[in-house]
């Protein structure tokens, strides 16, 4: 079988989930590539790579999820950004300037799909994944020193696990969060507060 091309691969997903549920009531973008460098040097397809995933591959979905979308009773989509748009960290600017495109893409979509489609976006903190797993143990001897020292940098004093990110999404996926849509809610233990 021949693997999905990335601008048909999100809808084969919403075809597939149709057939299987017969309807789609929220997406959470969660998507993301990490290429830790300097933005100075970086070459610029890895810029373009950052840019495919995070934030076409954003919009990729939702383009195909819209329609699914607006015959929902409480739709919802929740984009992500990251707080590296906000603070500036050493080999981060590549991952920044992709993730910078979310909020006011979000803001767009929620004017664009609303009133049936509510669109936010999470701007998380530091975050153990599988992804940022290399990025943290390079900061200490051991991947429990990176976080340990990243997490003394924050109010809550430790690194966020993506249950703890899971919640923040769940809330603005829900219909608890109503009546929020074009917002990007910050969730980085206080880092962006100080």
């Amino acid at each position: 079988m021949r693997r999905p091309r990335p601008r048909t691969a999100p809808r084969t997903a919403v075809d597939l989930a149709l057939d299987a549920f017969g309807r789609i009531d929220s997406v959470y973008n969660a998507a993301a590539v990490l290429i830790p460098t300097e933005a100075v040097t970086a070459p610029a397809e890895e810029f373009v790579q950052q840019l495919m995933v995070n934030a076409v591959g954003t919009l990729n979905v939702c383009h195909a999820t819209a329609a699914a979308l607006r015959k929902s009773d409480c739709a919802a989509i929740v984009n992500t950004s990251s707080v590296v748009v906000d603070i500036a960290g050493a080999g981060r600017g590549l991952d920044a300037a992709s993730k910078a495109t979310i909020p006011p893409l979000t803001r767009h979509l929620a004017l664009e799909l609303g009133p049936e489609v509510r669109v936010n976006a999470i701007s998380p903190g530091h975050t153990l994944t599988e992804m940022t797993e290399d990025l943290y143990r390079g900061q200490g001897a051991t991947l429990e020193d990176g976080l340990r020292k990243l997490g003394s940098n924050v109010m809550l004093k430790r690194v966020a696990t993506p249950e703890d990110i899971a919640g923040t999404v769940c809330f603005l996926l829900s219909a608890e969060a109503c009546y929020v849509t074009g917002q990007v809610l910050t969730v980085d233990a206080g880092m962006t507060a100080v």
